[in-house]
């Protein structure tokens, strides 16, 4: 019997669009490749959640950069992320359908190939936000056509038997006063329309399911009555949108955020 369960997946971050080729863009330290971009990210873990006034969070680690696991030019490094403040402004328990307000992406630099599976999520989030800040996407409006309710992302999500699974969308601005602002220069295309009259820096479509998730946390809940706030879901997200050149840069490429997933996971547990 299939039952409709809500979840936010984000999880986290990717770049992919067409543009002309140049010498590669390094910004602060990370080479973004060159012409067509993507960012592959795989995303630890991401908490349940199905019910009005709820808010999700997630974490992860960008894989790739156009294919290169060692994007930064510098020296060993990987590119970590955590979303929090995606609130639950309407459920539908009926259709599996959720929308959101709100919502942060922060991006940070930290240590090469972390093992994330070494410990609890809560730990976890807290070792990426000590990390050095790179740039921080916020929430943009849209109005979703499911519902017809303004939202910065929406989310649908199902259980058949053990299995949990989710796909959403939404819109991301670069926030200032958060990490590089070259960085922020960069990825601050305003290309994505938004249906209200406006435009977004990054769009994104995201997926999960239950049936990885890290073994540090309590997911006793998660293969049968999840609890809302569990660490019960992993994913990934994926995105598109437009940069811009830094000042002192020629260089023009496209941006957007493909996730892949697991397969850099693989590697880190290895």
């Amino acid at each position: 019997m299939k039952k409709t369960l809500l979840s936010a997946a984000m999880a986290a971050l990717a770049i992919a669009a067409s543009a002309p080729v140049y010498a590669n863009l390094i910004v602060d330290g990370i080479d973004f490749g060159t012409g067509a971009m993507n960012i592959e990210t795989a995303t630890l873990a991401e908490t349940y959640v199905d019910g009005v006034g709820q808010q999700a969070q997630g974490y992860g680690v960008i894989s790739t950069i156009n294919g290169n696991s060692t994007y930064c030019s510098g020296g060993a490094c990987d590119l970590y992320f955590y979303y929090s403040g995606y609130t639950v402004t309407a459920a539908d328990l009926l259709t599996g359908h959720l929308d959101f307000t709100g919502g942060t992406v922060n991006i940070y630099k930290g240590a090469f190939n972390i093992n994330l599976f070494n410990s609890s999520s809560a730990s976890n989030v807290a070792l990426i936000q000590a990390m050095t800040p790179i740039v921080q996407l916020t929430g943009h409006n849209f109005t979703d056509p499911a519902t017809g309710n303004l939202a910065t992302l929406d989310a649908s999500g199902a259980i058949t038997g053990a299995a949990l699974g989710d796909s959403g969308f939404g819109l991301l601005d670069v926030a200032s006063g958060f990490g590089s602002v070259n960085v922020q220069h960069t990825l601050n295309g305003n290309s994505i329309a938004d249906g209200l009259g406006g435009f977004a820096d990054i769009a994104l479509t995201s997926s999960a399911s239950n049936f990885v998730l890290n073994p540090n946390d309590d997911t006793s809940s998660c293969y049968s009555t999840p609890v809302p706030g569990a660490w019960c879901w992993a994913g990934t997200m994926n995105t598109r949108g437009t940069s811009v050149p830094e000042p002192e840069s020629l260089a023009l490429l496209g941006i957007g955020l493909l996730g892949l997933g697991l397969s850099r996971r693989a590697k880190r547990t290895a």
